[in-house]
């Protein structure tokens, strides 16, 4: 029984010893089957009891040996994840370089055509369908057709400032406007009995058409409803009254 636990020792021993030096391109993993090597080999054991006065009970050694069998299961395991994980990030790579050279090819060999569309869409005011259907063929670095796409963007940029400048000027309660709403005020005969109906707003480019409807009291104490049409700026000013009643 002594002389096939011996036996076994050796072999796996040895068999440790082998993976270990193998592995050692990881010097991490390569060092943890080192170390189950000197714990099992008995000449090593022997030496480096000689050597330092100290020797494990078969016991610890036993928990060293699963200790360090445990760990190298671990980091096998973890470096099993991580080349899964480069694997992933190459192909996903060589799947985006695919598709960059598909569109490429098709741009450069289509490329009038896609130029024209886009300097139509950019006249017809299309930008965001400009940048939604051309941004894939910037990877052929064409400048022409990225001066349109930033252009396209700067378009949209300058919207949306227009847009929230708009905005602004009507009361986001009950959609009324600031600045004609403070000019009726002054013209009513009873201020205080203004109350706001509806406000519509025209966008005319340049500037706004707005009406607002509204009721107040009249000279004789009674609630009539009456309407202000005026031509106001981007910018809220008041160009012109157009109408009134």
């Amino acid at each position: 029984m002594k002389f096939f636990s011996l036996v076994v020792t050796w072999i796996c021993s040895v068999f440790f010893l082998l993976i270990g030096l193998i592995s050692m391109f990881n010097s991490v993993l390569g060092l943890l089957l080192i170390i189950i090597f000197c714990l099992l080999c008995p000449p090593v054991r022997d030496w480096t009891h000689k050597v330092t006065n100290v020797e494990l009970s078969k016991t610890k050694r036993g928990i060293s040996i699963f200790v360090f069998c445990f760990l190298f299961i671990i980091l096998v395991g973890q470096e099993a994840k991580f080349e899964e994980s480069e694997l992933k990030i190459k192909a996903e790579i060589d799947r985006i370089a695919q598709v960059e050279k598909i569109n490429t090819d098709y741009f450069n060999e289509h490329r009038t055509g896609i130029i024209k569309k886009a300097e139509s869409e950019f006249n017809m005011k299309n930008y965001k369908h400009i940048i939604d259907d051309n941004s894939k063929y910037l990877v052929s670095g064409d400048m022409q057709l990225l001066k349109i796409i930033e252009e396209s963007k700067d378009k949209i940029l300058l919207e949306e400032k227009r847009k929230k400048r708009i905005k602004e000027q009507f009361s986001p309660w009950d959609g009324s406007h600031s600045n004609l709403e403070i000019l009726i005020k002054k013209a009513m005969n009873d201020p205080d009995s203004y109350q706001h109906d509806e406000t519509l707003y025209w966008d005319k480019d340049s500037y706004l058409l707005v009406r607002t409807v509204y009721r107040g009291k009249n000279a004789f104490g009674g609630v009539v409803k009456n309407f202000v049409k005026a031509k106001i700026s981007l910018n809220g000013e008041i160009l012109q009254i157009l109408d009134q009643s």
